[in-house]
């Protein structure tokens, strides 16, 4: 870490994702722990290294510009799912665009590039020959 100060996370296999009660009934001792996630604090002058696979995230808790150098060795198949490397967003990825073929397995109403006087259009003729059909 060259500057600034923040929290590591780390979602490590085998770590479960859940919380330990607190070891305190009194209130003034009361602290909820999680002895499962795997946060560490660190700050300028910090080494960190994390094993190739491993999914993390990092978060600026200082007051200035969070500066690290990171090193990543691209040709270890375990930094990658696949030999396309993809964007990963914290909130989910966008389905649509890293997947298109998603698409077609669940269509989508669309509204018709006509818009609405298209389908009162479209409507006005389905009654029409409707009303040729009676009269015949």
């Amino acid at each position: 870490i060259i500057q600034g100060k923040g929290v590591l996370g780390l979602a490590v296999p085998g770590c479960p994702e859940t919380y330990e009660e607190p070891r305190s009934q009194s209130r003034q001792q009361q602290q909820q722990r999680d002895s499962h996630q795997k946060i560490r604090r660190f700050s300028k002058g910090d080494v960190i290294a994390i094993p190739p696979g491993i999914p993390y995230w990092t978060y600026n808790y200082g007051d200035e510009p969070l500066v690290a150098i990171s090193l990543l060795d691209t040709s270890n198949t375990l930094n990658q799912l696949d030999s396309t490397p993809r964007v990963f967003y914290l909130g989910g990825n966008l389905l649509e665009a890293e997947f298109p073929e998603t698409q077609e397995q669940h269509p989508q109403r669309h509204s018709s590039p006509i818009g609405r006087r298209g389908g009162q259009q479209q409507q006005e003729e389905e009654s029409e020959e409707q009303n040729e059909g009676k009269s015949v």
